[in-house]
């Protein structure tokens, strides 16, 4: 290994490396602006009529809140009502950087050499930046997912009663940004992959033979696992709650409609 690479490793888990990174990858974004506009995404308008609708108790057009989740409107809505399309730009190049940054976190977890091999692939990568320069759900689902996979690494190296909460908080956030993130609420589970001892654990002590036996007592799960667990159980119930309520308004809709023809 050369002395250069050496060095290079060595910065990679330094807070240093993701301010350098974190800087890097606006840069990149920003060079990239040069010729790449931010540029109407997919169901862009969609995502805006639901944001000038946002707190209408009667919205006029009532039929895009039953398809389009209520984050992403939010995201594009709220800095194109401040400052026009120059400060979305400039909230894309934020979230462009922090999905970067949340990779190469990410990747840390197995090592320093795929945490340098994520944010050059993502840095040099088109289509990665393609996500970022159109205004869509998009770019607002790839951080998300980023900076929620960050958590799930972190989570199963050191589990805490406080990272299976945020665990649970983003499967809840990924679902309000897209409801077809549904498909991660099976991570509920996580909490049993932890390297965290479940169930009734039996400590053997050893006795002596000519000893008396002594008592062997059981010890509980921690109490940190049962109280994950719960909050998960909890977000998984809101989730599955906003979906029958999301079916339960698209029926009554398709009845209305028909009652109408």
């Amino acid at each position: 290994m050369s002395e250069h690479l050496r060095r290079l490793l060595e910065l990679v888990p330094t807070r240093r490396a993701a301010l350098i990174l974190f800087a890097v990858a606006l840069g990149v974004f920003w060079f990239q602006a040069l010729g790449w506009p931010m540029a109407k995404g997919r169901d862009t308008w969609d995502y805006l009529v639901y944001y000038l609708q946002y707190w209408d108790s009667k919205p006029p057009l009532s039929q895009v809140q039953l398809f389009r989740a209520p984050l992403t409107p939010l995201v594009l809505g709220l800095p194109m009502a401040l400052g026009g399309s120059l400060l979305l730009e400039i909230v894309f190049g934020l979230l462009y950087a922090i999905s970067v940054l949340a990779w190469s976190a990410t990747a840390l977890t197995f090592g320093r050499i795929p945490a340098l091999a994520s944010a050059v692939l993502l840095l040099v990568y088109p289509a990665w930046a393609t996500l970022y320069h159109q205004a869509s759900s998009d770019a607002v689902f790839a951080t998300g997912l980023a900076l929620w996979a960050l958590v799930v690494a972190r989570t199963l190296k050191r589990p805490t009663t406080a990272g299976f909460v945020v665990l649970g908080l983003g499967i809840a956030a990924l679902v309000l940004i897209r409801p077809a993130n549904q498909v991660l609420l099976p991570a509920v589970v996580a909490p049993l992959l932890a390297s965290v001892p479940l169930g009734v654990v039996i400590p053997v002590v050893p006795v002596p033979p000519d000893g008396p036996a002594e008592a062997v007592t059981a010890k509980p799960p921690p109490a940190n696992v049962i109280a994950a667990i719960i909050a998960q159980s909890c977000f998984l119930r809101v989730c599955m709650d906003s979906l029958l309520s999301l079916a339960a308004r698209f029926i009554r809709s398709q009845r209305v409609s028909r009652s109408a023809e």
